[in-house]
């Protein structure tokens, strides 16, 4: 027995069980008065003639969750219990509602069990409730819903920029939606109306011209007892205009206003409190997109489950409602997932190149992906794709330009009557292909051919740098080479004091320390043209048989240039013969590489040039100072 009715006043228990028996024809009552040992709870019975059918109380009439009434209490009926047809067809009879149209199951479960009527059987063509025998349960069941040929909602229909709680009032039904009469509305009806809306409290209606269309309806409050909702205020369907068919403007306290977390993507939202996802679909998606003004649903998915129990909405939509807040909603706290919604108007769009490349889109996980196929031939989408990325319209006089494949899992299927690239992208399983490609007005081909001719020049310049490098480390290199060498010639020209006694005399000519006309013996034919060319080695082998003395004897009155070192070679006139001149100019000639510089008068002491004397010169080639060597022998006797 359900608990509810256990709650009941009962008397003790006089009968403890009771009994039919076949052969008196009538219940056989066993009295056991008195008996301590019946702890058992009392019987209970219902009859079907005691049971009633009622919708809860909403802004619709015939829809909503049913109930059945047994024994003054109320016990909601399981979204199973109402699959049979002859159920449904019993239930809107008895509502007073006509036919049967169908259940509907908005809601989740309860979040605790309630006593539910779990079974409703009821008998085929019959149209009362005393057919039906209900079987009642503790289960936390989704209460169902049904809805009847004469169901009705009344809605608002508001203005650009208005909200869900104003606008001019209509009434849906099965047919086409008809504008609602303003005959006979006061504050006492637009109070219940906004009530049944979710609304806040009344602030004012208005009358407007209905532009050439019918009004529906005619409602009054005054002497209904507490009513429950707009429709026990409904007096006639019929619109009682007297001569004004008006409409009915209607603006109530409050709103419901619906966003989705992320702009045109995200979890759905109400007044910021998050939705559940149970029993969305596109339909419901496409509202909140619209309602948003980002277009229609591109998908509806669950948000990630949440570990913690979290205040939300429950929403039902039945279709005719522009939006979210004027569905039927339900507030409460509850574990299970959420719903999520991407609009068409949340993809975004890219190319590789400034106002051209290739295509790539925005996905809903925030990554950039790009998608196929390879060209769009629709001229309407492709301009739009070309407003979108600021570059004006598209053209057709660029060729594809890649060829390498990728993965791909974005589309653009656009058919001829699309205008707007976001309706395009769908998704698909991944694929092997080549990006789609879009140029528009604006684009710049890349200079890569110029980039490419740079190297060239760039690398002529990068070589010339290290070859000027190269030739001044050389000549660097050359340049201290030399002044080593001629300082080290001076070193030993200088020190002469090592080779004072040098050399022997040959026929008292002169020295031969130096390669000079003075110190070469006379008798050597040096005008000879045939021998005018020959080296110096040539010229010793020649002239000479024997060694020659590196000095001369000096004649009597005669000044040599040793005994007075302010006299240079170069100021000591020979005293050869022209013949001896002409030798002289030979052997200068021969020698050209010697640099014979200004004499500078030496003041040096006769201790330490007491020997031989060096003429006064700038440079002495390495070549020279070599041939030098060959022709000075040290005296080591002296």
């Amino acid at each position: 027995m359900p608990k509810d009715l256990e709650s009941a006043p009962s008397l003790p228990i006089m009968v403890k069980s009771l009994h039919f028996h076949q052969l008196f024809g009538k219940s056989l009552v066993i009295n056991n008065p008195g008996s301590k040992d019946c702890k058992d709870k009392p019987a209970f019975v219902a009859c079907s003639g005691s049971m009633k059918a009622k919708m809860t109380v909403s802004r619709d009439r015939c829809f909503g969750t049913v109930e059945l009434l047994i024994k003054g209490l109320s016990h909601p009926i399981c979204s199973d219990a109402l699959n049979s047809i002859a159920t449904q067809e019993v239930l809107c009879a008895e509502l007073k509602c006509g036919k049967r149209l169908q259940s509907l199951e908005f809601f989740p479960p309860s979040p605790a069990p309630v006593y539910s009527v779990v079974t409703l059987n009821c008998l085929p063509d019959n149209k009362s409730l005393t057919s039906c025998t209900p079987t009642i349960d503790k289960r936390n069941c989704s209460h169902g819903r049904l809805k009847c040929s004469d169901w009705k909602r009344l809605v608002l229909k508001s203005k650009a920029g208005g909200g869900a709680c104003e606008g001019v009032v209509f009434v849906y039904s099965e047919g086409d939606p008809v504008l609602v009469s303003s005959h006979g509305w006061t504050q006492a009806e637009g109070d219940i109306l906004c009530k049944d809306l979710g609304c806040g409290g009344y602030q004012n209606h208005n009358e407007e011209d209905p532009d050439g269309l019918t009004t529906w309806g005619t409602f009054s409050c005054s002497g209904v007892n507490k009513p429950q909702n707009i429709w026990d205020c409904l007096l006639s369907e019929q619109a009682a205009v007297n001569g004004r068919n008006k409409r009915l403007y209607l603006k109530c306290q409050g709103h419901f206003n619906a966003s989705l977390s992320e702009g045109c993507k995200g979890e759905v939202l109400l007044n910021n409190q998050p939705v559940l996802f149970h029993n969305w679909t596109l339909t419901e998606a496409h509202r909140i997109c619209e309602e948003t003004g980002c277009g229609n649903a591109f998908n509806v998915f669950e948000s990630r489950g949440r570990e913690a129990e979290v205040k939300a909405y429950q929403v039902g939509c039945l279709g005719p409602e522009e939006r979210l807040g004027q569905c039927m909603i339900s507030e409460g706290t509850y574990k299970r997932p959420l719903v999520s919604v991407i609009c068409f108007n949340a993809f975004q769009f890219n190319t590789t190149e400034q106002c051209g490349g290739q295509i790539q889109v925005l996905n809903p996980d925030d990554e950039w992906e790009f998608v196929w196929p390879l060209r769009i031939t629709n001229h309407k989408v492709n301009n739009h794709l070309c407003e979108l990325l600021n570059c004006s319209k598209a053209r057709n006089d660029i060729p594809q330009k890649s060829q390498n494949q990728v993965d791909l899992k974005m589309k653009l299927a656009c058919s001829k009557d699309y205008t707007d690239i976001r309706y395009c992208v769908t998704t698909q399983a991944r694929i092997k292909g080549i990006p789609a490609e879009i140029y528009c007005e604006g684009y710049v081909t890349p200079v890569t051919d110029k980039k490419t001719d740079l190297r060239l020049p760039l690398g002529l310049a990068a070589g010339g740098v290290i070859l000027v490098l190269a030739v001044g480390l050389f000549f660097l290199l050359r340049h201290l080479v030399l002044r080593t060498g001629v300082s080290k010639r001076r070193d030993m020209e200088v020190d002469t004091s090592d080779y004072e006694d040098v050399g022997s005399s040959v026929n008292g000519k002169g020295s031969l320390s130096r390669m000079d006309s003075r110190s070469l013996p006379a008798d050597i034919p040096w005008n000879d043209s045939d021998n005018a060319s020959l080296s110096y080695d040539d010229i010793a082998e020649e002239g000479l048989g024997e060694t020659l003395p590196l000095t001369k004897e000096k004649a009597p009155g005669e000044e040599h240039p040793e005994d007075n070192p302010k006299i240079c070679y170069n100021d000591v006139a020979p005293t050869s013969t022209a013949d001896n001149v002409s030798h002289g100019e030979d052997i200068q000639e021969d020698y050209d590489d010697v640099l014979v510089a200004e004499c500078q008068v030496a003041e040096m002491s006769a201790e330490a040039y007491s020997g031989l004397r060096t003429p006064c010169r700038e440079q002495v080639p390495m070549d020279d100072m070599e041939g030098d060597h060959d022709y000075l022998e040290q005296d080591h006797q002296g």
